[in-house]
């Protein structure tokens, strides 16, 4: 029998013993059943490509036949010439916003700038009224001490202050020696009456706590005038009122009573009574070791006020940190305790900056 493939038909159709395969079959009887497949021969050599034939008519589809077991794989034909580029199609509609991505890593700060220079100094402005005492801030360095201005003209002379506290009584001298005793004499005829011998002097209240207390602060005043001449002080009163300014001088000289305050340029300003000074704290200075204390009065006052005197002194020993006093409803004096005299605690911050003489007469609250 003589078999052909689908492709090779006779036009004249298949005789009794011919057969076309695959998926054009034309006998009339059953295909053959395929014996097993050979052994694969060598691949011919290539031939060279035939002219390509002219593209028929596309005949009418036909129904898809049964598909065959695949063939062998022919050999790759050569690479047709690439066609011209199609023309650019109109651009399509703008797609939606992606999500915004996350926030980059905050660069490296730049270098500083450089520092502008300092400004001119302005004129000093008129002194205001002053405000509450403010928390004692860290001890600067102190300054170099001006020169002394001009005295200037005398002013006329204020009212008479008043009456200044009495000073100690002096020591009484030694009696002198007893005269041997004369010879009694004949009684005399009675004389007439002698004048009223002078009135002696007024006996001293030094020896009252708050006496004591008073000329402690005032003998701390009149060293701070010395020594702190041209720096801003802070004056406390018992009533919780302040004044500020720089300490000028004690008034009157001879028994003071007053302190007087000045403004930078020395003009006088405001004074206060000594008898109602609460605390007296130095601003931006530190503390003078020439500074010296009155000693404990003798005898020693007693009764209920010494005893309150006493009784702070004990509670703020040489050395307690953390201090803070109240008086007239403020805070006069923070810091640890430097000094611990009759009638005065000294409190200072760190290097023994901003001092503060407490009278230990008007303590109210004390915290620790």
């Amino acid at each position: 029998m003589k078999i052909y493939h689908y492709d090779s038909c006779p036009e004249d159709g298949c005789q009794q013993d011919e057969c076309c395969c695959q998926n054009d079959c034309c006998c009339v009887q059953t295909c053959p059943v395929p014996g097993p497949t050979g052994p694969t021969g060598a691949t011919g050599l290539m031939g060279p490509t035939g002219p390509a034939g002219p593209t028929g008519a596309a005949g009418l589809a036909g129904l898809p036949g049964p598909v065959g077991p695949q063939g062998a794989q022919g050999p790759i034909g050569a690479t047709g010439a690439t066609g011209p580029v199609g023309a650019q199609g109109p651009q399509g509609a703008q797609g939606p916003m992606g999500p915004t991505g996350a926030t980059g890593a905050q660069g490296i700060q730049g270098p500083q700038g450089i520092q502008g220079p300092t400004g001119p100094t302005g004129a000093d402005g008129a002194t205001g009224p002053a405000g509450p005492g403010g928390p004692i801030g860290p001890q600067g360095p102190q300054g170099t001490q001006g020169p002394i201005g001009p005295t200037g003209a005398t002013g006329a002379q204020g009212p008479q202050g008043p009456q200044g506290i009495p000073g100690p009584t002096g020591a009484t001298g030694a009696a002198g020696a007893v005269g041997s005793t004369g010879a009694t004499g004949a009684t005399g005829s009675t004389g007439p009456t002698g004048a009223t011998g002078a009135t002696g002097p007024a006996g001293s209240d030094v020896n009252t706590v708050e006496c004591a207390g008073i000329q402690q602060m005032q003998n701390v005043l009149q060293q701070i005038i010395q020594l702190y001449p041209s720096d801003n002080i802070v004056v406390s009163m018992e009533s919780g009122n302040n004044a500020s300014g720089r300490p000028s001088l004690l008034l009157p000289a001879q028994a003071p009573g007053l302190l007087q305050l000045a403004n930078n340029q020395g003009v006088p300003q405001e004074a206060v009574s000594l008898c109602r000074i609460a605390a007296v704290r130095i601003t931006s200075a530190t503390y003078n070791n020439n500074i010296t204390y009155l000693p404990e009065p003798t005898p020693t006052p007693a009764g209920c006020a010494a005893q309150c005197e006493a009784a702070v002194r004990s509670y703020l020993p040489v050395g307690t940190t953390g201090v803070g006093i109240n008086a007239g409803g403020q805070t006069v004096g923070q810091g640890t305790v430097l000094r611990s005299e009759y009638g005065m605690i000294v409190l200072v911050g760190n290097n023994n900056s901003d001092p503060t003489f407490v009278s230990t007469t008007k303590a109210e609250v004390i915290n620790k």
